[in-house]
């Protein structure tokens, strides 16, 4: 086999007329132009070529995609680039990066697509931009060797862009603590890293989700003594948010945002809008949100005091909402609405 990465991307990479495959030879005599059972869909953008002696020179499509020596030959390819990959990754970094700037969705592609099945084959040629080491990408394997003696997961955050995921205001804590997290700007990254679960015995996990999981009992005390303390707030405000919200939590995240929103499940924003972009979607996928508020925020403090009245806390939970939802970068629902809010309380304030 004679095989080559292209520099660029192929202008056609991306259409329906583009053809996978290598070219074909059976003793140096040419048997088929694009003979596409040689690479998988993943690395469809190899060029190159496959001499074998074992091949009839007069042998049908049918023949070959059917043939147990073509099979194994494919193997041996995907094997071979793999590994090159992986060399040239270890040993010319710069080199490496230039190819996954092109081509690094499609090794996400390739553990996505076979549902994890090639995820130990393909897993180490992974790089990520994170928290702590923004100007360079790292390896899974670099993240781990990296983690605290003290933390079970590996954590990332998705979203639009890495400077929309950097203004997240669940990135705070983590910065604080000095707890890296990997940032996924891509749409394919969270499908991948749901088809690998875990790496070296560690599970990811992202910083997004509801859970509780990950704080010491001390720190699951303070949150059950706050929503104790704050029921009828809390439960005000899932009310009023009925249909945009599953339901409203003391955060064990924000260290200076007011609030932010979370999911449940395993199904982020980030997903949820990939996956209603796709063909044939009618925009039924909905991720279950949850409105986390930051209960050392005077924001919260403010609520917390007036959390009898129940008209003025259903009043202003939109607002609460329409906040979180810009700090995730996403859209307000109703503008119109919102700015009417604000310029209530805008007014009430200057009144004083």
């Amino acid at each position: 086999a004679l095989l080559y990465i292209p520099s660029h991307v192929p202008y056609n990479l991306y259409s329906d007329s583009y053809e996978k495959g290598l070219q074909l030879y059976s003793k140096g005599v040419f048997i088929k132009e694009k003979c596409e059972e040689l690479v998988p869909d993943y690395l469809k953008f190899v060029k190159g070529l496959v001499d074998s002696p074992d091949f009839n020179l007069n042998i049908s499509r049918e023949i070959l995609q059917q043939s147990p020596m073509m099979r194994k030959i494919a193997d041996n390819v995907e094997k071979k680039i793999i590994s090159k990959l992986n060399d040239t990754k270890k040993n010319d970094f710069d080199k490496y990066l230039a190819f996954w700037k092109n081509f690094g969705e499609h090794i996400k592609y390739g553990i996505y697509s076979t549902y994890g099945a090639k995820k130990d084959l393909l897993q180490d040629l992974l790089v990520f931009h994170s928290l702590l080491n923004e100007d360079k990408y790292i390896s899974l394997k670099e993240y781990v060797e990296k983690m605290g003696k003290e933390q079970k997961y590996i954590y990332y955050v998705s979203g639009e862009s890495l400077e929309s995921i950097k203004l997240l205001p669940q990135i705070e804590k983590y910065k604080r603590d000095n707890v890296d997290v990997l940032l996924l700007d891509q749409k394919i990254d969270e499908f991948a890293i749901m088809m690998l679960q875990e790496y070296d015995k560690k599970t990811f996990k992202s910083i997004s989700d509801d859970s509780l999981e990950d704080l010491s009992e001390e720190e699951k005390k303070v949150i059950e003594d706050k929503t104790a303390d704050n029921k009828r707030l809390l439960d005000t405000l899932t009310e009023s948010l009925k249909g945009e919200v599953d339901s409203v939590i003391i955060s064990s995240k924000l260290v200076d945002a007011p609030v932010c929103i979370s999911t449940k499940d395993g199904l982020s924003l980030e997903m949820e809008k990939t996956l209603n972009e796709q063909p044939g979607s009618e925009g039924d996928v909905k991720a279950q949100k949850v409105l986390e508020i930051n209960p050392n925020h005077p924001l919260f403090e403010a609520f917390s005091n007036i959390q009898e009245d129940d008209e003025i806390v259903k009043e202003y939970a939109s607002i609460l909402y329409d906040e979180a939802m810009l700090l995730e970068g996403r859209e307000v629902k109703d503008k119109g609405e919102f700015v009417k809010k604000l310029n209530s309380l805008m007014l009430k304030a200057l009144k004083k």
